[in-house]
């Protein structure tokens, strides 16, 4: 769409706010007509000393005006009462006379609010409404039905209406962000119009995307925030991101490409090389799917080119497909590891191996990481892939998670922590009876309890029809029952078909089921396709409600489950259990840390979803803030680049603020001062030794509250320093220090570097030093919110405090609930406070509360989820700083100021996730996050860390059923017999109630084939399943029963025959030919003592019956 001019019937007026008086505090206010001259009364006094009299106080030189307009209850005109003088009155009754002499910023303020408030009471007059400080502007452009320019009605007033008819005034003063989000709209409209008029078309939402090779792209926002215009094929488009944000980013990925000469060269070489480029709709492959990966060396980290087993190339650009690019990378990992382990003599497990009964050493599942463990028993070395073999992966990480149990139990000890065990609701024991009518049945968590409830009610309903075969209720009945059978076995019957004349066979039954054991099962079932559609069906809105249902009536069976809520409140409201994940993280022990985390989150989620995602927003951000906190407890961790990134980047705000300020500085020192901000970081040589040197003094300064000559002398004869740059230099830091900011120079170098380090590189945050620094004070802000920091941020706190930083970067003022005067830290940490002017310090402070950019700034980019998913986010960091204030019993933040803030947290969040080692590491495991990006787990929420932050773990917990069952919230998930056990108790029991009526047995055993075949129809088998059932059958019966040990598959054991058995197609309507006596094993179980046979006992080699052999007879 086109903007339209608004109306412009009624001009804006000089009008008051509120009405005048009679007796009011200035003579005239804002008259009704902006064509009228505000005129004096007669008799009223004009000056300062008469404003004096009327009780005008006159403002300090260093004071500030009013926080936003609706804070002014009147202004009066400038030179209203003389030349170079304004009056103004507060909202509680304060009256203010500012002299432009004493004040000239302050007056320089006023006045223009006087204009920006006159432009609101005119468009108020004309029927528009003053949007608050706390609402927001509308989300996209098609929201908007007309919008007018900024500064229409006066400086920093917008106006615009809506779809509906709604029409509003927006003060930059009163609502930054919203003034700020429209006035991009509005220039985004502008591009748009200019665009159309040059013979552009908007692009719709679904978009032909334009090829590599013949198309030319325009950088981001050329033409207007959120636009990106291309050519391609002879047809020109502007992309607005509102309407095709894919696309929009797509483009912004080659135009990257394009412009940068290294990655075109790369890229073009791969397509003429028979590859094709990635964009967002190439689909990610598995890692099976992987034949080879390729890369240049130089472009390694941003382009990389992979081969599937079908001959397909595919050339992957991180800036043209970020999250695929990610993807790739990890395989690519995955797979070098994997070829590692190959080399050393390990073997890669298939997608259905097992564990054996057999002596196992295992190793930690960060020992490698990307999902892969390995493990080795007597029969050899094996590396597991959780992506190629899931199930075989939980088996050895139970095994893991058994075994560091004690560990992870002493830890918790350390740090005063009840032990894991203690609060692992799923695994509590109900006191509930397996078999109801049995009391010496075993009795059954609450996991176990709702499931084989759950299961109960669903198959009845399958039983008497009211659930339809293919409802996914009846399909879950299906896939748990494999599930069940996949881990501890299933009943089968044996029979042969005996051939009889005429062409016609009679099946032969033994009397009674044989257990194929959980093995045999492991090359029948597809244990893969089994976890996938679990997971899949747990999602079912009736299943969840279903189950939540079942899970709670399990719960009530806990006689002190009340004790046990608070308990759960109480650990993860406990800063101490941050510390304690911390501690397993930095002990090696990310996966346990992740785990502890699960099973706690998941356990409290089961009382209260909502207390449990606060809980996750609540500890992610903590993590944050224990994260950078380490930093600063090691700054040998912090990158020389993100350390001259940080100077640079403090260099270039005082270049700014102090431009045209003398700092009442002699002439000399302040030339030298502004060539040196003009010069003196150029080159890495200065700008290193520039680093260097402050972040020694800030040392300094931090342990001494002072810098000393000798100190400046002793940083400066450092062999780092050129000795040729120690003149200019030395003069710069000694006129810094003279005016009290070099200290705080020197502990910003260090506060900044440090959360640059947190997110990877300072880069990330902004392209601007002023982005950059206004993302990390708006961080500092939020982690200083919370109630736990004294306790996780303390480095922290002792380097804003002690640095001078609260004071330099006017933390007091922007924050004064959590760094001002009586606020939250201030009883905690010593604050320093500069020699700056007041002027330097507001002009500091203003440019690091400026909004950072547009509000396509990236955030898509970092996360791939959208508006939603972004505003979800930002809501949920705004909440939790407001709880962190309330808590403390500081007052809560405004909407604006609050999302602001949750806005650039977002920004070193994101990032952050992407850093090995850091905290996100633990909440993303924890919630099957991150693994479930990089291993495309189907369990998991592949959502990242935006959705921790916007209540995503109460959101999911409906999944829990999954959860349950695979191991993310159940420390006994997957390690014995007793998985399911009443599933497997009535599975089994159900198919041998079949066997009642003798007469009834050909039937039951098609009722057992039936199963299998339902199975297959689902997806959940083998493809040779049948053939194996059919083996099973037959060898079982033929051989006298199951003859292989326990822990191995009658298929792995007889391979041979198995093998034989496979290839020979059967005759007359029998597979009896199909077995071959030579080529069987025969087993007997060390455990079991010698029979005593009959001398007419069959040979140790029984050979197939001849066809037409023995069996029933037709009588």
């Amino acid at each position: 769409m086109t903007t339209q001019p608004l109306d412009r019937a009624s001009d804006p007026k000089a009008l008051p706010r509120t009405p005048p008086k009679s007796g009011a505090a200035f003579h005239v206010l804002l008259k009704n007509s902006a064509n009228k001259k505000v005129e004096a009364q007669d008799k009223t006094p004009s000056g300062l000393d008469a404003s004096k009299q009327q009780g005008y106080e006159l403002a300090a030189k260093d004071a500030t005006p009013p926080p936003a307009l609706a804070d002014y209850k009147a202004i009066g005109p400038p030179d209203e009462v003389g030349p170079g003088l304004i009056r103004y009155e507060t909202q509680d009754g304060k009256k203010v006379i500012v002299s432009e002499h004493d004040s000239p910023e302050l007056f320089k303020q006023v006045s223009e609010d006087f204009k920006a408030l006159s432009g609101v009471v005119a468009s108020q007059n004309a029927g528009y409404q003053s949007l608050g400080g706390d609402a927001t502007a509308p989300e996209k452009l098609a929201d908007y039905k007309s919008l007018g320019p900024p500064d229409e009605t006066g400086p920093g007033v917008i106006r615009y209406e809506t779809q509906d008819g709604s029409k509003f005034v927006v003060s930059q003063r009163d609502n930054p962000e919203a003034f700020q989000k429209a006035k991009n709209d509005y220039e985004s409209f502008m591009g748009l119009s200019s665009s159309e008029d040059a013979g552009y078309k908007r692009a719709s939402d679904n978009e032909v995307w334009p090829p590599y090779a013949g198309t030319t792209v325009g950088p981001e926002d050329e033409v207007g925030p959120g636009l990106i215009r291309f050519e391609s094929n002879g047809q020109k488009m502007v992309v607005a991101r509102d309407d095709n944000p894919k696309l929009f980013d797509y483009l912004a990925g080659l135009h990257e490409v394009y412009t940068h000469p290294d990655k075109k060269a790369v890229v073009e070489g791969e397509l003429n090389n028979g590859a094709v480029l990635a964009d967002a709709n190439t689909p990610v492959p598995g890692l099976n799917d992987y034949k080879t990966f390729s890369w240049n060396n130089d472009q390694k980290d941003s382009i990389l080119t992979y081969e599937l087993h079908d001959g397909t190339k595919v050339v992957v650009s991180s800036d043209v497909s970020p999250e695929l690019f990610k993807s790739v990378a990890t395989a690519h990992d995955t797979w070098d590891k994997i070829h590692t382990s190959e080399d050393a003599g390990y073997k890669l497990a298939g997608p259905n191996d097992f564990l054996k009964n057999t002596d196992i050493t295992f190793g930690s599942p960060d020992e490698l990481g990307d999902g892969l463990i390995r493990y080795e028993t007597s029969e050899g070395k094996v590396i597991v892939s959780k992506e190629l073999s899931p199930q075989l992966y939980d088996d050895v990480k139970a095994k893991w998670d058994a075994f560091s149990a004690g560990a992870v139990d002493d830890t918790r000890s350390k740090h005063n922590l009840p032990k894991a065990g203690d609060l692992d609701v799923l695994n509590m024991d109900t006191g509930v009876h397996a078999d109801e009518k049995d009391d010496k049945s075993p009795t059954l968590s609450v996991s176990e309890l709702a499931t084989t409830q759950l299961i109960d009610t669903y198959r009845a309903g399958v039983k008497d029809g009211s659930i339809p075969k293919d409802d996914p209720r009846a399909k879950l009945v299906r896939a748990l029952e494999a599930q069940a059978a996949y881990q501890n076995g299933h009943g089968i019957t044996g029979y042969e078909e005996a051939r009889r004349p005429f062409n016609t066979t009679w099946r032969e039954f033994d009397d009674k089921q044989t257990e194929l054991t959980s093995a045999d099962m492991h090359d029948i079932i597809d244990g893969k396709a089994v976890q996938q559609q679990i997971g899949e069906l747990f999602k079912d809105p009736t299943v969840q409600a279903d189950y939540k249902a079942k899970m709670d009536d399990a719960i009530n069976k806990l006689p002190n489950k009340d004790e046990i809520k608070q308990k759960l409140l109480d650990l993860t409201a406990n800063p101490d259990y941050v510390l304690y994940l911390k501690d397993l993280q930095d002990q090696g022990k990310t996966s346990e840390a992740q785990k502890d985390l699960s099973d706690t989150l998941t356990s409290l989620s089961l009382f209260d979803p909502e207390a449990a995602s606060k809980a996750a927003q609540n500890i992610q951000a903590d993590g944050l803030t224990t994260d950078l906190n380490a930093i600063l407890s090691d700054p040998s961790k912090i990158s020389d680049e993100n350390k001259e990134l940080a100077t640079k980047d403090l260099f270039g705000l005082l270049k700014g603020v102090l431009k045209g300020t003398l700092l009442d500085l002699p002439r000399r020192s302040q030339e030298t001062l502004e060539k040196f901000l003009n010069e003196g970081l150029q080159g890495k040589e200065k700008s290193a030794a520039v680093t260097k040197a402050l972040e020694e003094l800030g040392e300094v300064y931090k342990n001494n509250g002072a810098i000393s000559e000798a100190d400046l002398k002793t940083a400066l004869s450092k062999p780092y320093i050129p000795v040729a740059d120690r003149g200019m230099l030395g003069e710069v830091f000694h006129t810094l220090n003279s005016k009290g900011i070099l200290g705080s120079l020197g502990a910003g170098v260090t506060m900044f570097s440090a959360i640059y380090q947190l997110v990877g590189k300072g880069g990330k945050l902004g392209e601007t030093p002023a982005q950059r620094m206004t993302i990390a004070k708006d961080f500092l802000s939020f982690a200083g919110g919370s109630s736990h920091f004294v306790r996780l941020g303390d480095k922290i706190g002792e380097t804003l405090g002690k640095g001078g930083l609260v004071d330099f970067l006017g933390l007091d003022k922007t924050l004064p609930e959590i760094w001002g005067k009586n606020g939250l830290q201030e009883p905690n940490f010593e604050f320093r406070t500069s020699e700056l002017p007041t002027e330097v310090k507001n002009k500091i402070a203003t440019a690091l509360d400026a909004v950072p950019d547009s509000q396509y700034d990236g955030i898509s980019k970092l996360f791939g989820e959208g508006d939603k998913a972004v505003t979800e986010a930002t809501e949920g960091l705004a909440t939790h700083l407001d709880d962190g204030l309330a808590a403390a019993g500081a007052a809560k933040l405004g909407a604006s100021k609050s999302a602001k803030i949750a806005g650039s947290v977002i920004k070193v969040l994101g990032p952050a996730t992407d850093i090995a080692g850091g905290f996100a590491d633990i909440v993303l495991g924890a919630l099957a996050i991150k693994s479930g990006v990089d291993s495309k787990d189907p369990l998991a929420q592949a959502a990242g860390g935006l959705q921790v932050a916007g209540g995503a773990f109460g959101a999911s917990a409906g999944v829990l059923g999954a959860a349950a069952l695979f191991g993310a919230g159940t420390a006994a998930a997957l390690t014995g017999p007793l998985f399911l056990v009443g599933v497997v108790l009535a599975v089994v029991g159900g198919i041998i109630g079949y066997f009642v009526d003798h007469n009834k047995k050909q039937k039951a055993t098609e009722k057992e084939n039936d199963w299998y075949r339902d199975l297959a129809g689902d997806g959940l088998l083998q493809d040779n399943w049948a053939d194996k059932v059919e083996y099973a059958h037959y060898e079982i019966h033929h051989y006298g029963g199951r003859d292989a040990p326990t822990d191995d598959s009658i298929f792995r054991f007889q391979q041979s025959e198995w093998e034989h058995f496979d290839e020979t197609p059967q005759k007359g309507g029998s597979s009896s030919n199909r077995l071959d006596g030579g080529l069987h094993k025969h087993y007997e179980d060390p455990n079991t003592p010698p029979k005593q046979l009959p001398s007419d006992a069959p040979p140790e080699k029984p050979q197939p019956h001849p066809p037409g052999g023995s069996g029933a007879k037709i009588i």
